[in-house]
């Protein structure tokens, strides 16, 4: 569906945020002044580019466009004056590069709007009330319909491994709470901020990479240091539990024990096994295995 689009674009979005950034502090040597001109304007082109298809796929994906902004004035901020100000020149040119690459990837849904609406910019959530502040934040974050901390309890390990990273300086985890932060306004100005029937916070999914960088920067940190070895054993196994636990509560989902489009069923999640586990055979093809038998 439109969000697994949409992550899948970020994704490579994403990398080439990265790619651009590395290329503008002059990782990449070329020949001359201007060795590296053309590479990073490609780089910044391609950037532009797949923001522009993935707003297409869900224009409010517009939040990325935060990120290399984040990743170029972190670094800045280590930086000394000099450098800082021979790399402002091409970061306007790269910016002004990258709008008219997200301007391509966009264009034909502008049209597609100019056909159906009448008008090359039309705000597509007919019906749905937007609000000018995220009233409904916390119910996005622990209500119990469709909130991403109830739903997915793994998001909030994620998150704060972003938080442990971001400590840390590094640019990209920076970057991934601000979008986050940015969603959360999104979705949380929503009046149906549950965004109707769907597995859990589902607005969020677009945000995956940023959660599985706080995953990994969780799951270092228990690794390390042989007198939280036990700790830190008890913290991956955890991780695990809560995965397992997101896996189980899908095939939940999928045999209706979680009512779709309702609450958190709570307990309910726990009695009902022989549902859960024909649900199981049948999603992984064994009972169809086991009847030619």
């Amino acid at each position: 569906m439109a969000h697994g689009a949409g992550f899948a674009l970020i994704s490579f979005f994403l990398l080439a945020a990265m790619q651009w950034d590395r290329k503008l502090a002059g990782d990449w040597v070329g020949t001359g002044d201007n060795g590296n001109t053309r590479g990073l304007l490609v780089s910044a082109a391609l950037m532009g580019l797949l923001l522009g298809v993935a707003c297409m796929v869900r224009s409010t994906n517009i939040i990325f466009a935060i990120v290399p902004i984040v990743l170029v004035v972190t670094r800045w901020t280590r930086t000394d004056k000099g450098q800082r100000v021979e790399e402002i020149k091409p970061a306007r040119l790269c910016s002004l590069v990258a709008l008219g690459g997200a301007l391509i990837g966009f264009v034909r849904q502008m049209i597609a709007w100019k056909i159906l609406y009448g008008s090359y910019l039309t705000y597509t959530y007919q019906g749905e009330t937007l609000h000018a502040l995220p009233r409904y934040a916390g119910q996005v974050l622990f209500g119990l319909r469709n909130s991403l901390f109830v739903w997915t309890p793994l998001a909030l390990v994620a998150v704060g491994g972003l938080v442990l990273a971001a400590r840390r300086g590094q640019a990209l985890a920076i970057a991934g709470l601000v979008v986050l932060l940015g969603t959360l306004w999104i979705y949380g100005s929503w009046e149906t901020y549950w965004l109707g029937h769907g597995f859990g916070m589902r607005g969020f999914v677009e945000c995956s990479p940023f959660f599985f960088l706080g995953l990994a920067s969780v799951w270092r940190r228990f690794g390390t240091g042989q007198r939280r070895r036990f700790i830190g054993r008890l913290g991956r196994g955890a991780i695990v539990l809560l995965v397992l636990w997101n896996l189980y509560f899908v095939m939940c989902y999928r045999a209706d024990i979680q009512p779709h489009g309702e609450p958190f069923a709570g307990l309910e999640l726990l009695t009902q096994w022989d549902r859960w586990w024909e649900q199981l055979l049948n999603e992984t093809g064994i009972s169809k295995l086991l009847s030619k038998f």
